[in-house]
């Protein structure tokens, strides 16, 4: 396999692990260029995308078929980043109806990951993906940033990022706060976790 410039970027690999209660831990490891991340209500108001990301490695349990042994047995599955890239995407999915507010944050630092500062958000407003208005907020000159919509002139955004459309968090792009870069070989793992 080939590593294209955007894997060289954007690709990181994610480790999904299950337990089964009988025969053991089993990991799978997968390429993914898109950090997807679900939308949740937490106690204090929006969560931030650095809680969001937390709360998609915390440990779930359910009973499935294993993989390893073909006997239905209680799992316990979690998923985590095990590398990270040069500029993190992430995409918020959410469900229809109300929409639940994220706080993007300036700096997106987690345990053991290096520490990445905002690039931008894409905002969507509408009932569904295929539909609706996108709008952007990306930094500029002197670390300010600039709300692009194409109904109105580009304006220099003076709130917060997190008080910016929160309801209306689509992406979020991040890059290493220190401008460095690592070029990791992806090609070692392919999208259906064979290493």
């Amino acid at each position: 396999a080939t590593a294209t410039h955007a894997d060289r970027i954007f690709r990181f690999v994610r480790e999904d692990r299950r337990r089964c209660g009988t025969c053991g831990v089993r990991s799978w490891f997968v390429g993914e260029t898109v950090l997807q991340l679900e939308s949740r209500q937490m106690k204090g108001g929006p969560a931030t995308i650095s809680e969001l990301y937390l709360a998609s490695c915390a440990v779930e349990e359910g009973d499935m078929v294993c993989d390893g042994c073909k006997q239905r047995s209680k799992h316990e599955c979690q998923s985590r980043m095990l590398t990270m890239p040069n500029v993190l995407v992430v995409r918020i999915k959410r469900d229809r109806g109300a929409r639940i507010p994220v706080a993007v944050e300036e700096q997106f630092e987690s345990p053991g990951m290096v520490p990445m500062s905002l690039i931008g958000v894409v905002y969507h407003r509408g009932a569904s993906i295929d539909s609706g208005h996108y709008t952007c907020l990306c930094r500029g000159p002197q670390g300010r940033f600039w709300y692009y919509d194409d109904n109105k002139p580009v304006e220099r955004e003076e709130s917060e990022v997190a008080q910016v459309r929160p309801r209306d968090v689509y992406m979020v792009v991040y890059g290493r706060r220190d401008g460095s870069a690592e070029w990791q070989d992806c090609s070692a793992v392919d999208d259906h976790g064979a290493a």
